[in-house]
């Protein structure tokens, strides 16, 4: 009977072993933040990216934006959090989440390589994927010609014409970036006034190769012989069309959520956002979210660092009212 009992013991010994006190999916700005708080809290935590840790903003040619520095290079900052985020005892992980679900008190994680993973909570912050215009062309072109990260393409493009789809900050921002390198880049905007900040606007206002095309649509993407030459605009108020040629189209139209993994797990908005308020909890016990996967007003690199410390923090006291 004390043989049974001990063997017993180390059987749930192992499994509790084996199971995650967090799994972040994310490895972005708000995911690596939570991986830094939980780190320090001595949680056992992993961290799953399925790209390069930093997240989104590794593609930003510059961040002008970050607390403390006055100007550094989105690598660079992917760097600086991975090396802080492994000093705290956080782990990171190149991985796919497929599945994610939850059985009674335990989540469980199924990566594309095969591979389960448990743990006691998850921080869901896997961030938003470009949004595709839709329109005749894009998708024949994709890689090929139409881009969606001009810090990624861009070099590909140096002395040629290029044509920049966008209204805001980041197209304002990739269309500034490209016009060191292009010989001229037209940025096309459907509206006449744009989202963009003002400091943007204004330095882009001043780059003698950088052309505003605006109040026009752009209807669809050309090519010949496999290779992109330019696009079909249409201006929104007189109808009229025209021709705009180019040699590579970058489209900034917006952002959607990444959150397939959690329909019908977790309630999301309309628009397929995760209801989380600030305190990151979701509808789901034990599950947070965190970053721009969050419904919110603003989705800034400042606000994705707030929601990870504080995702970590909650999923910390979850645990503690779980007395896990």
């Amino acid at each position: 009977m004390e043989n049974q009992t001990a063997a017993q013991s180390v059987v749930q010994q192992e499994t509790a072993e084996n199971i995650y006190d967090l799994l972040i999916v994310g490895g972005g700005m708000a995911g690596l933040t939570a991986a830094i708080y939980a780190g320090r809290a001595g949680l056992r935590t992993l961290a799953l990216e399925s790209q390069i840790p930093g997240g989104s903003i590794t593609t930003s040619e510059l961040v002008e934006n970050w607390p403390s520095q006055l100007s550094i290079t989105g690598i660079a900052l992917g760097e600086l959090l991975q090396k802080q985020t492994e000093k705290c005892g956080a782990r990171i992980e190149w991985g796919i989440v497929q599945k994610l679900n939850k059985l009674e008190d335990t989540f469980v994680l199924t990566l594309d390589s095969g591979a389960v993973l448990q743990s006691r909570t998850v921080i869901y912050a896997a961030g938003v994927n470009p949004r595709r215009l839709g329109i005749p062309g894009e998708q024949e072109f994709r890689g090929r010609g139409v881009s969606y990260c001009a810090t990624c393409d861009g070099p590909f493009y140096k002395q040629k014409n290029v044509v920049v789809i966008g209204g805001g900050s980041s197209a304002v921002q990739e269309a500034l970036y490209l016009s060191s390198l292009a010989r001229t880049v037209t940025l096309v905007h459907r509206r006449e006034n744009f989202r963009a900040e003002k400091i943007l606007l204004d330095r882009a206002r001043s780059r003698a190769n950088l052309i505003f095309k605006t109040p026009f649509a752009v209807s669809g993407i050309l090519g010949e012989g496999g290779a992109l030459t330019g696009v079909s605009l249409q201006n929104v108020l007189t109808g009229e069309t025209e021709t705009l040629p180019g040699d590579g189209v970058f489209i900034y139209a917006g952002v959607e959520p990444n959150t397939g993994l959690l329909r019908g797990l977790v309630k999301l908005t309309e628009d397929g956002y995760v209801a989380a308020g600030e305190d990151t909890r979701t509808s789901v016990p034990g599950l947070f979210a965190a970053g721009d996967v969050r419904v919110k007003e603003l989705r800034q690199l400042v606000t994705a660092a707030a929601d990870g410390a504080v995702a970590a923090t909650q999923a910390g006291k979850y645990l503690q009212e779980l007395k896990f």
